[in-house]
């Protein structure tokens, strides 16, 4: 299919015309449309695209919705049309345009179609165009999710008009209609209940059912015994629970599903919904730490929460794997790590309407994502989570309770009451139930806890905080520090008075060094769960200490390196932030707390504290920089982000507006530093710290040259002359190159002329890496001038430098042929390259913008590989040439015949009347054209071909000439001497006296009365 047709078999169809060529929408798979007539759909036209195979139905008309596509198929095209396999092509966007979309014709036979009526006519596989000129009122396009209103497909349908009785066709059918003549998709089938096109479904679990929507309903728990028994089940699922609770059901609050919002909370509220004892609680704990489940009072939202009244506590502790990195959801783990867990109670009494908070003092939960607990919610560490609650199911046994105080040491003592609800109170010091008074160990019986310790002070008269009112002493004394500061806290040390007000920090002084220390803000923010910092030493000297605030609940190690390269506008950059040399590892701190939620900052910053890592004395260099990782343990930033020098780093990399909390403590040394190795050219004597500037003669002698030597090649690259690209499966390849000094200037092309036959293997050039090229090589002169060599494309690498990133850029070329002494032409069809800075390229020169450029040249390398004997032979391969070559590979363009002289590849020719001429045949073209007449004076006895050229004698004897003869004169004019325009009435003469030259005097002018004299120079007549 796919020929252009232009009418219906039909002699008067009925169309409906809305084809047009495509200009609205690819990728659409449908079109409704109104029969114009009862007949029979005879043919379609449609805009389709080619990339795919198309498959074209008639449908029923089912609505405008995602069901559009599921009416009965009425009839299918005769045809599918086969694509190219090429889906891709079918996107309008991406440069295609409708490029990929032409026209196609489907027929269809016995299709019959009812007046008035809706129908689709949809494409099972393929897509087709949309318009946007013309708009058909009786129906829309459809993409596969539903109607496209406002849109149709350029379509033409051909209708050929006839009468029909619709109905079903189908003898299979249970409504089969024998005095039908055309099907129109009503036929049916029995359903399971043996009602034709019934909506029975047959359930393979239930059986039979009248509804598919009341699939499944036949499951439940056919147990009469169990509470949940369902006497309308028929097949058992599994879910009965049964009277354990003394003989009475349990009631269930059951709020669970699969975790799915957040992972890290510490507990839910809940109220209970009927009177009884506390059965059991499920909830999704995190296997990588113990989880230990108790239940309180409720005591607010608020960092409070978790200090209700205990009111009891689950009888197991489920232990932990001791990974509590599991807890953490982001990372890839997911909630793979929460697990569905039952806890259970005894004797834990709970009434109905009150609020209580089952709180994990061990471990932690998730929460779900589909849930809505209306009476409760969940909990993190320091509050309420007021929009999620933990995944949970919670079990009670209705059990007539009393509530109260059960302690017979309280004053408010109920010996009435079975259950404690922490109602307790006792007598204080005072004698008052329930009272404020409170007996301070030192001080008595006070009125309020609020007065504790009012009567202890410093007793010691020496001391320079001495309280005269006090009567109990305490160890509150303070005395005078090395500094001179009351109860300050500086110390001496070796190296002196250190630490409080001193101005010199404490922890500066290490192993009798006074450090210079470089430091952040120490007031630490969010976010914390961070790995490293970048800085820049400010001194030369040894490297003793860095400090940081890490989570304490991780063990922490760091590992020094020097700064990696993260400039993206580097050749080899951008590294990994934590690539660069490891220089030194400093001592592991432990963890000294629990809980990964001192980790977590939403929870607080308390968790962060300050551990020392010792590095034993690491030189390091002024103005060098470097970069604290840690290996384990994860840091906290500042709050200010006040370090210029440097950023810190999270898991996703550098975060370049936070700074770690930390200080840098070097102790200052006089250094000198190079190159320490005494094998490197650039080696130091002088130099007692290595900084990395060492260099190394490369295989062809330079210092710090990048010449490598390759296995079969030998040295290359660098200063030697070879370039790495000529190096290919260990053979040295020639190369016609143009690579010297590179320059900013850009050019779109080059022309070249190749010095010998070979394949071209490689190509080169020097340009953007970040934005994609393609390149064509086409033949510039010759009989085979303008024949494409090879077409090449080289994909962008994505950058995130904000400048151009150039460098040399290398494609492979499959081995395409090229002839020694052509001229050749390479184009830029995408993008540019560089230009070197001299034009001493004398084999072509480089092209801007289509257009030759004598004063420029592209840098580029073209790597080639000599042929083989034989294999590269450029000659005429066609036989019945005159110089067909057989032993040719490769055409160049030369084949020709013979010329009418018998001369392969002459340039003789015949003319008619003539005969063959020029080339080898010593005849000239010219020999054959003259005058024929042999009475003329020029006529040409060896021409064979009248050229009008003949002419007569004139009355002087001149062949062709002009003289003529005159009545009075004789013969005058030619070459007689004798002007024509002289001859007079009487005589000849000489022509005249004149002082005339050429130009009047304006100055002086003759009036009436003027004159000229004049002297005769002969007898003659005046005329």
């Amino acid at each position: 299919m796919g020929a252009t047709q232009t009418a219906a078999q039909c002699p008067d169809p009925e169309v409906l015309l809305y084809y047009e060529a495509p200009c609205g929408s690819g990728l659409n798979t449908g079109q409704s449309f109104t029969a114009p007539t009862t007949g029979q759909l005879d043919s379609l036209r449609l805009a389709r695209c080619t990339g795919t195979d198309t498959r074209v139905v008639i449908r029923g008309f089912n609505g405008t919705g995602a069901a559009w596509n599921q009416g009965p198929i009425i009839g299918e095209a005769d045809l599918v049309v086969s694509g190219d396999s090429d889906a891709n092509a079918c996107y309008t966007s991406g440069g295609n345009g409708f490029s990929n979309y032409e026209e196609g014709w489907f027929t269809f036979h016995n299709l019959a179609l009812a007046e008035g009526e809706q129908y689709i006519l949809h494409l099972i596989d393929g897509a087709a165009a949309t318009s946007c000129n013309l708009s058909y009122e009786g129906g829309s396009a459809f993409t596969n999710t539903g109607e496209k209103q406002g849109e149709d497909l350029a379509f033409d349908l051909y209708f050929c008009p006839g009468d029909f009785t619709f109905g079903c066709t189908n003898p299979e059918a249970c409504n089969f209609d024998p005095a039908a003549t055309a099907e129109d998709g009503s036929c049916a089938e029995e359903d399971c209940a043996g009602n034709c096109g019934g909506t029975a479904y047959e359930d393979p679990i239930c059986g039979c059912i009248s509804d598919i929507s009341l699939a499944g309903q036949c499951l439940g728990c056919t147990d009469a015994a169990a509470c949940n028994f369902d006497a309308t089940s028929t097949v058992d699922n599994g879910s009965c629970y049964y009277p354990d609770c003394q003989g009475s059901c349990p009631e269930f609050l059951d709020f669970y599903e699969a975790p799915c919002g957040t992972g890290l909370n510490y507990g839910q509220s809940f109220t209970a919904s009927i009177t009884g004892y506390l059965n059991s609680i499920t909830i999704a704990r995190c296997t990588g730490v113990n989880t230990r489940l108790q239940v309180r009072t409720y005591n607010g939202d608020g960092n409070t929460w978790s200090q209700g009244s205990l009111i009891g506590e689950a009888n197991q502790v489920f232990p932990g794997n001791n990974e509590p990195s599991d807890c953490f959801v982001s990372g890839g783990n997911g909630f793979s790590n929460y697990v569905e867990t039952t806890f259970t109670f005894t004797n834990m009494g709970l009434e109905a309407g009150n609020q209580y908070v089952f709180q994990l003092v061990e471990g932690v939960a998730a929460t779900g994502c589909n849930i809505n607990y209306a009476d409760g919610t969940a909990f993190a560490i320091n509050g309420a989570k007021p929009d999620e609650d933990l995944v949970f199911r919670l079990s009670m046994c209705p059990i007539i309770l009393n509530f109260g105080c059960t302690d017979d040491t309280a004053c408010n003592y109920d010996e009435s009451a079975n259950v404690e609800d922490g109602s307790c109170l006792f007598l204080d010091c005072a004698g008052t139930c329930g009272g404020d008074a409170y007996l301070d160990p030192d001080c008595g019986c006070l009125d309020s806890i609020e007065d504790a310790g009012s009567c202890v002070g410093g007793i010691d008269s020496a001391a320079c905080n001495f309280d005269p009112t006090a009567t109990v002493g305490d160890d509150s004394c303070q005395f005078p520090d090395c500094h001179g500061d009351c109860g300050g806290s500086a110390t001496l040390s070796s190296c002196g008075c250190i630490g409080g007000n001193t101005g010199i920090p404490a922890s500066a002084c290490i192993n009798g060094c006074l450090t210079e220390v470089t430091a952040s803000s120490p007031n630490a923010c969010s976010p914390g769960i961070l790995y490293g910092q970048s800085f820049i030493s400010t001194e030369n000297g040894l490297l003793e200490r860095i400090r940081l605030k890490t989570c304490c609940a991780l063990d922490a190690q760091l590992v020094l390196r020097r700064a990696a390269n993260l400039d993206p506008c580097q050749i080899e950059g951008p590294q990994e932030w934590n690539s660069g040399e490891i220089l030194g590892y400093s001592n592991l701190n432990y963890s000294v707390c629990a809980g990964l939620e001192a980790c977590v900052t939403s929870m607080g910053v308390e968790g962060y504290i300050w551990r020392d890592f010792d590095f034993g004395g690491i030189p390091i260099q002024s103005g060098e920089g470097y970069v604290m990782e840690l290996i384990s343990g994860v840091a906290i930033a500042n709050c200010e982000g006040d370090y210029a020098d440097g950023n810190a780093f999270g898991g996703a990399g550098a975060l370049a507006e936070k700074d770690l909390v930390f200080s840098i403590h070097i102790c200052n040394q006089d250094q000198n530093w190079g190159c320490t190795d005494p094998t490197s050219c650039t080696f130091d004597p002088q130099a007692d710290q290595n900084d990395g500037s060492c260099l190394y003669e490369d295989c062809n002698g330079e210092c710090g040259g990048d010449a490598v030597e390759s296995v079969g090649c030998g040295c290359i690259g660098g200063s030697t002359g070879i370039r790495t690209e000529q190096c290919v499966f260990g053979t040295i390849r020639p190369i016609l190159a143009n690579d010297a000094s590179i320059c900013p200037g850009t050019l779109t092309g080059q022309t070249l002329t190749t010095a010998a036959d070979g394949f071209l293997t490689g190509l080169s050039f020097y340009g953007p890496s970040d934005e994609a090229q393609t390149l064509e090589l086409r033949r510039s002169n010759g009989p085979n001038a303008g024949e494409l060599v090879f077409t090449t494309t080289r994909n962008a690498v994505p950058s995130d430098c904000d400048q151009e990133v150039s460098n040399w850029l290398q494609v492979s070329l499959n081995h395409f042929p090229v002839q020694a002494g052509s001229g050749y032409r390479l184009d830029f069809l995408d993008g540019y390259g560089h230009r070197t800075c001299s034009a001493d390229f004398v084999e072509g020169e480089g092209i801007q913008n289509g257009s030759a450029v004598s004063t420029a040249d592209l840098a580029f390398r073209l790597v080639y590989r000599n042929p083989a004997p034989g294999e590269l032979v450029w000659g005429c391969t066609t036989d019945g040439f005159c110089n067909y070559d057989p032993d040719a590979t490769h055409d160049d363009g030369s084949c020709t015949i013979d010329d009418c002289n018998g001369d392969c590849g002459g340039v003789a020719y015949t003319i008619e009347g003539c005969g063959c001429v020029a080339g080898l045949t010593g005849v000239e073209p010219e020999s054959c054209y003259g005058c024929l007449d042999d009475s003329k004076c020029n006529y040409d006895p060896a021409a064979s071909i009248d050229d009008g050229s003949c002419l007569d004698y004139d009355c002087n004897g001149d062949c062709g000439g002009s003289a003529v003869l005159n009545d009075r004169c004789g013969c005058v004019g030619g070459n007689t001497g004798i002007d024509p325009a002289i001859c007079l009435v009487k005589c000849q003469s000489d022509p005249y006296l004149s002082n005339y030259d050429g130009a009047f005097e304006t100055d002086e002018i003759g009036f009436g009365g003027s004159g000229q004299t004049f002297m005769a120079t002969e007898s003659v007549f005046l005329t």
